[in-house]
């Protein structure tokens, strides 16, 4: 594994509502600019490739972060009367052999270039921050409220029909699934038999008595349409 210092320049970035994502970029390692003796000023100088673009790392940054890593990385078996020895831990090496290397030395890489090129928290202090606005696609749901006026109006118009309904037919009796709705609304030749006569149309009762006495049957009538006619008992 090796890490060197670049100059990265993003394409193609990605706003979410989990953060900023940078889909493509090109990295270009930069050099080291030799031109100034080393001790006379208290960085190192990187400069690009291609061009007069010049970087400054401090000292304490290009030594401690090489030194960092190459202890973290770098595990060796010391002699046991060392007293180094006690804090020698070689659960590093069974961790490299099973982790994914490359996943492990990009999120090492990441994590660098966020603290050296950031200011705070980081290691840049000559960062600068460029205010703008980020936009991401959204799903949402736009209501268009007065179309609830339909069906607002609907069950208006259904309570009023029901309303008038009971009004009307409040002193009609109510036979719900009987079969006395039949007579009630009169058989075929009902006006000629006396027997059917009568004022029972608030009494239910009346009307069941009367029923008990009557046989229908289903006929067609002269226009074709079927209607119950009273079946006339001979002896």
């Amino acid at each position: 594994m090796t890490w060197n210092y670049c100059i990265k320049t993003y394409s193609k970035v990605l706003a979410s509502p989990t953060g900023v994502h940078t889909e493509e970029y090109t990295s270009v390692p930069l050099l080291r600019n030799d031109s100034i003796p080393a001790g006379i000023q208290p960085w190192n100088s990187f400069s690009h490739p291609s061009s007069d673009i010049i970087f400054n790392l401090t000292a304490s940054v290009q030594t401690g972060v090489w030194e960092q890593l190459s202890n973290l990385m770098s595990r060796e078996i010391t002699d046991h009367f060392d007293t180094e020895s006690q804090t020698a831990d070689f659960s590093v090496g069974e961790f490299m052999l099973y982790a994914d290397l490359a996943n492990m030395t990009r999120n090492i890489e990441e994590t660098l270039s966020n603290q050296i090129r950031s200011s705070s928290p980081g290691d840049n202090g000559w960062a600068e921050m460029w205010p703008g606005q980020a936009f991401y696609e959204e799903t949402y749901w736009q209501v268009h409220w007065p179309w609830i006026l339909v069906p607002v109006i609907e069950v208006l118009l259904a309570g009023s029909l029901l309303a008038v309904s009971i009004t009307v037919t409040r002193a009609q009796p109510l036979f719900k699934s009987s079969t006395l709705a039949l007579l009630y609304h009169g058989l075929d030749g009902i006006e000629e038999d006396e027997n059917l006569r009568g004022d029972w149309v608030n009494n239910v009762d009346d009307l069941e008595k009367m029923a008990k006495g009557v046989d229908v049957e289903l006929k067609k009538d002269s226009n074709g349409s079927l209607k119950f006619v009273k079946v006339v008992n001979t002896v």
